[in-house]
């Protein structure tokens, strides 16, 4: 047996993540365009939203901003479609796409008489774009290799289509599909799950060793090693017993078994730290500040000015540029100027509006 093959512990490798790209890549035998390397990068951004409660808390903060004071329609129309949902539904459900993805999509319906007749939310993880983008391919499994999804043309005002997709992809994209606008915060936020990760495995699985536990009579056989190891665990490990062990078994020590401390890297530490200025950076990616969605940081109050002051630079570089999105958007559909309105959001009891 050589000097290798004696020592009894294992050896871990580091590992390195992967983030996923947005990169448009042709799939063979299909006649529309990949989203992302592996044709999946929507459902890695709405993943990453669903992971992330900093992420989450922005997202949905927005949305409230944007269209909970209400939505108005030159239609007068309560609903939209046979769903029953109201534009307000709707315009709630494709803000939520705009903002992790960057764009949506909805389903543009005719009447008889060539009028719009229907809306309808449609998701924009499940479609995919021709080269030329005027066909959209809409499949729930789009992503998956055995797609078969039903091609729904392009809007075009001029065509007057019975059926088709309006397919949004936002003002930063140069490609067929959208870019988030947070998409330079996205490492950022999946270093902000994997350290909710570390945390929550260091409770469950306690994860990080605080002692070497050698026992030097020997080297039993495999089987005996994890019986005492499970023996040990039972008593002294578990979420009420956070430090973990390592265990040794070795023919020397003259038959005595030694319990040796372990230094902490302050791991946890170094972690909270690092997820102040990550999650600093998740914010500035949307220009708002945590105070905005009923965070205070350090300890520091928030008044009533200090908010209204931060809301109105919020409207103005974010809410608002959103809403005219939204409305040039409709005014494609219904073909005329201001065909919705958003109602001014209201700030605090007293009736300031932020008319920003």
């Amino acid at each position: 047996m050589n000097n290798v093959e004696k020592l009894n512990f294992a050896i871990l490798e580091n590992k390195s993540k992967v983030i996923p790209v947005l990169k448009e890549t042709k799939i063979t035998g299909k006649k529309y365009i990949g989203y992302g390397e592996k044709n999946d990068f929507p459902d890695f951004l709405f993943d990453l939203y669903l992971r992330s409660t900093v992420l989450q808390s922005i997202i949905e903060g927005i949305i409230d901003y944007a269209v909970g004071a209400g939505v108005n329609t030159i239609t007068g129309k309560e609903e939209i479609n046979n769903d029953g949902d109201t534009l307000e539904d709707i315009c709630k459900q494709i803000l939520l796409d705009y903002l992790i993805t960057g764009g949506f999509a909805i389903n543009v319906l005719r009447d008889a008489n060539d009028d719009i007749s229907e809306l309808y939310w449609t998701d924009i993880r499940h479609i995919r774009l021709s080269e030329d983008g005027k066909t959209a391919f809409y499949d729930e499994n789009i992503s998956g290799w055995g797609a078969k999804p039903q091609e729904v043309p392009i809007f075009d005002p001029l065509k007057k289509q019975k059926n088709s997709i309006f397919y949004y992809k936002g003002h930063i994209s140069r490609g067929l599909y959208p870019i988030p606008r947070w998409s330079g915060a996205i490492t950022a936020v999946e270093t902000s799950t994997e350290i909710s990760n570390y945390h929550l495995n260091s409770i469950l699985n306690n994860f990080n060793p605080a002692a070497i536990i050698s026992f030097n009579n020997g080297v039993p056989d495999k089987t005996t090693q994890e019986a005492i190891e499970k023996k040990i665990n039972k008593k002294f490990v578990g979420s009420d017993n956070v430090n973990r062990f390592i265990l040794s078994f070795s023919e020397s020590g003259e038959n005595q078994t030694t319990v040796q401390t372990l230094g902490t890297d302050n791991a946890d530490q170094k972690f909270s730290t690092l997820k102040e200025s990550i999650f600093e950076e998740i914010f500035i990616a949307f220009r708002c500040t945590p105070e905005l969605f009923g965070v205070k940081k350090d300890g520091n109050g928030f008044n009533q000015q200090e908010y209204i002051e931060a809301f109105s630079l919020f409207n103005k570089t974010m809410i608002q540029p959103i809403q005219r999105d939204l409305i040039r958007c409709f005014d494609k559909i219904f073909g005329v100027k201001n065909s919705i309105e958003f109602n001014k959001y209201i700030v605090y009891e007293n009736n300031i509006i932020n008319e920003g």
